[in-house]
């Protein structure tokens, strides 16, 4: 600003060159910053694209196992059903009543238990430097995790959208509501850490917060427009 105003205090030629030259870095630094944005947010929606792709799989294969328990369980209700109406003896009625109640809630029961897992792998974790609101990030590049732990960036300015973002993946389901327990901090090991293996909930878990930090990425591309308006004005172009 200070190259601008001299510039057009006095349009020397110099004065000009050196305020174009610094605009010029600007622009540059902003433009590496948008690419580290896109670069983020593309690698957040592979990430969250990716654990949903598995859940799908994982909620697929369970609806299947369902649907074959389901008709074995009616099967094996029509044949106890139809061995109690023909049989004359009480005691094989008995035997077909009794085994036939007892495998149709077994088979049941198998329906409602049922909850397979897969090996998820995730060695470069973007979510586990938001939630430990670490004060420097080897996975992000650091234009984008200044932003990330800065308050001024945030809509209000009072706590950085790392914070935010925490305090929403908290409070809004996403998490165990009672993080303390065993429970809690078995989840939070494999959201945070390298990966193990994960439940279809637990993956839409982790599709749900790599999309809402997504968002949250997405959004800093007001704050640079916001700021080359700022320069503009500034240096007193329309």
């Amino acid at each position: 600003m200070q190259l601008e105003l001299a510039a057009r205090a006095e349009p020397t030629t110099a004065h000009n060159l050196a305020a174009l030259a610094q605009r010029q870095r600007v622009q540059e630094r902003l433009q590496l910053l948008v690419v580290a944005i896109a670069s983020v947010a593309a690698e957040l929606d592979c990430e969250g694209e990716r654990a949903d792709q598995v859940a799908g799989y994982l909620i697929t294969q369970a609806s299947g196992r369902a649907q074959r328990l389901t008709v074995l369980s009616i099967g094996v209700g029509a044949v106890s059903g139809i061995g109690t109406t023909v049989s004359g003896d009480q005691t094989t009625q008995y035997i077909f009543g009794i085994g036939g109640g007892l495998l149709t809630a077994g088979l049941g029961l198998l329906s409602l238990s049922s909850h397979r897992t897969v090996t998820f792998i995730h060695p470069r974790n973007l979510l586990v430097d938001v939630w430990r609101e670490a004060p420097a990030s080897a996975v992000y590049p650091p234009g984008v995790w200044y932003m990330l732990t800065n308050k001024a960036f945030s809509n209000r300015g009072e706590n950085p959208v790392a914070h935010n973002t925490r305090l929403r993946w908290q409070r809004y389901g996403q998490l165990d509501d009672a993080p303390d327990s065993k429970a809690g901090r078995a989840q939070q090991a494999l959201l945070f850490g390298e990966g193990g293996q994960y439940g279809a909930d637990d993956l839409t878990v982790r599709s749900n917060m790599l999309n809402e930090l997504q968002s949250s990425v997405r959004l800093m591309n007001q704050e640079l427009q916001g700021l080359l308006l700022s320069l503009d004005r500034a240096a007193g172009r329309p």
